[in-house]
């Protein structure tokens, strides 16, 4: 994955939007385009890293992990500026995850495999198995 990230460029996208879902990892987010750039990476990082079959790409920066009711969330979406209009994406993190993520207890067993500058050298190179 290194090898990978060296060889790509930063990849900068428009932000389409803060939305939220009913999904913790999705309570509060900023919907990113999709672009040739970013479903490039993906298509790499997918060949090269075991996926759920039913994966799909859906751009997004995670501003919140909450379990909150509509209202709140709605409230927040609403309230909340976002003072940019794109965003410039410098580094490739592979973490592995739970597959069941249900409670904030759930993401103490995430484990960073993986920080890499896009063009440039690892940060840090340690995998944890």
């Amino acid at each position: 994955m290194a090898g990978l990230a060296e060889s790509c460029q930063p990849v900068t996208t428009v932000l389409h939007g803060l939305t939220c879902e009913n999904r913790l990892t999705q309570t509060l987010f900023v919907q990113l385009q999709k672009n040739a750039e970013i479903s490039g990476l993906f298509q790499s990082l997918h060949a090269g890293v075991s996926q759920p079959a039913d994966y799909k790409l859906e751009p997004h920066l995670s501003l919140l992990y909450q379990k909150l009711p509509a209202y709140v969330r709605e409230m927040l979406v609403h309230e909340t500026p976002i003072p940019l209009q794109e965003i410039t994406l410098d580094e490739l993190w592979a973490v592995a995850i739970s597959e069941q993520l249900e409670s904030l207890d759930d993401f103490s067993g995430w484990q960073t495999l993986l920080i890499c500058r896009l063009d440039s050298s690892p940060l840090q190179a340690t995998i944890d198995t």
